[in-house]
């Protein structure tokens, strides 16, 4: 049975990093970050809005996808509200799947300092962070 893991916490909680760690121990499986996926889209900067539930709606299809070819998909994203998740595990339960959601928790205090940390990386998913 297929699987997909949501990986829920806020920017600097660790999403990326333990996306990667769960990705590299499953063959063909897709590690779908949709901050990269959105920054892929041409001029996503003039309507971020527009741009993100863009994103959303090529990254369900890409889900959508590969859990059909029996291949688990991890999604490390921040998500305040529920609409897309509810959209995530209708996909899982279309297909078939086992829906995770991994939520990270850390302090308001700590998930400041690690957003802070960002404001000089060069990966371009922490640069629109700060700038969004």
């Amino acid at each position: 049975m297929a699987l997909l893991i949501l990986i829920n916490g806020a920017p600097g909680s660790g999403k990326s990093t333990l996306g990667r760690l769960l990705v590299d121990e499953r063959p063909l499986a897709l590690l779908l970050d949709i901050d990269t996926l959105r920054g892929q889209l041409g001029c996503w900067d003039d309507d971020p809005g527009t741009a993100g539930l863009t994103a959303r709606r090529l990254a369900i299809a890409m889900v959508r996808t590969h859990l059909g070819a029996g291949l688990d998909v991890i999604v490390p994203q921040f998500l305040m509200r529920p609409t897309f998740l509810r959209e995530l595990e209708l996909v899982a339960q279309e297909s078939g799947s086992r829906f995770v959601e991994i939520a990270l928790i850390s302090s308001p205090e700590e998930a400041a300092a690690r957003f802070e940390t960002r404001r000089d990386s060069q990966d371009a998913n922490h640069q629109d962070a700060v700038r969004l």
